[in-house]
Parts: C-alpha cells; structure tokens; sequence
C-alpha cells in the first residue's frame, strides 16, 4: 500500500512538474487576442507527427472570447473539395492563460505567446479528437505568412518544450477555404 502511494505521488509530481514547465503569455489580454489567426506551423512529441499530417492546409481559426470568460474556438478546413466549420468551447480556468473542455478529461488549450497583432503560440494536449493524448504547439498567424523572427522564438519554444523538430512541419495554403487574397 505504502509502495503504491508513492508511486502515485511520485506520478502527481511529475504531471505538476510538467504543467509548470509550460509557459504562459503573461498579463493576457483575451479581447486582442479575439479576431482571425491561421494555423501555419505545427510541432509534437511523436516522431509519427509529421508524416500523419502531411498534406495538411493551414487552417482558418477565429478566437471569440465570451463575457463568461470562455473562449470559442472556429476552425475552417479543407476536406477534399470542400471547407468544413468546426467549433470548440474552451472553458476558462483560474489562470487565464490556460483554457480547458469540460467533457474531455485532460484537454488544455494555453496561450503561450503572443504580440496580439502578428503571432500566437498555443500549446494544445486532446483538444481535437485525432491528438490522443499527443501535446502539439501551435504557431498561429494573423496572417498566412510567418516572418522570420517569429519561426525562430517558435522553434526556441519547441526544443525547451522537449518536442521533436522531426515532428515540425509547416502546413499550405487552403486556396478553397481561403476568401481573402493574403
């Protein structure tokens, strides 16, 4: 019994660790961050990552904070030859940095970095149905272009992340879903 316990406390401490060890956008502002982003990059754990998700398009999200404090996530993508809508309610939690869905279990959505008018970065673990459990950190842009130093801070964050650069991959243009000409 005693062995038991340690272990589980041992195992608690290392979730606690890991929590930590994410870093979140300090004195966010959720309403600047509201508005268009499109998912351009992406990085995991799994070295299976990148080649699951090849031939992926960069996705059209649209962040809509509510007055609860929740935060709604719409992602428009690509499936063949058409664009489908998808809608996430992100329930708020104590640290406004960090979001989480309350039917999943362990979901959690952070906002790790952002300058509200160019990038944000987000650290996702069982948001969509297809991540199983896989932490992914997101790169999102106000446009579909990255620059150069943006691609360099989100890569920083990868390797302190511990996540796999085998496993970053940037997605393409979807042309279908995409009404503006960026």
């Amino acid at each position: 019994m005693k062995a038991m316990l340690l272990v589980l406390g041992s195992v608690l401490l290392c979730m606690l660790q890991t929590q930590a060890a994410i870093p979140k956008q300090q004195n966010l502002n959720i309403r600047k961050v509201a508005g268009l982003w499109y998912t351009s990059t992406m990085a995991s754990v799994s070295h299976n990552f990148r080649n699951d998700n090849r031939g992926k398009k960069i996705w059209i999200n649209f962040l809509q904070p509510r007055r609860s404090g929740n935060l709604v996530l719409r992602t428009l993508t690509e499936k063949g030859s058409r664009c489908e809508e998808d809608a996430i309610v992100l329930e708020k939690t104590e640290d406004p940095a960090l979001f989480r869905i309350s039917n999943k279990r362990s979901s959690e959505f952070h906002l790790v970095k952002t300058n509200y008018r160019g990038y944000l970065i987000v650290y996702a673990r069982n948001i969509y149905p297809w991540q199983n459990e896989v932490p992914i950190l997101f790169l999102y842009g106000r446009s579909i272009y990255t620059k150069l130093c943006t691609m360099t801070l989100y890569r920083s964050l990868v390797r302190s992340l511990q996540l796999s650069e085998e496993g970053l991959f940037r997605l393409r243009k979807p042309w279908k879903c995409l009404n503006t000409e960026d």
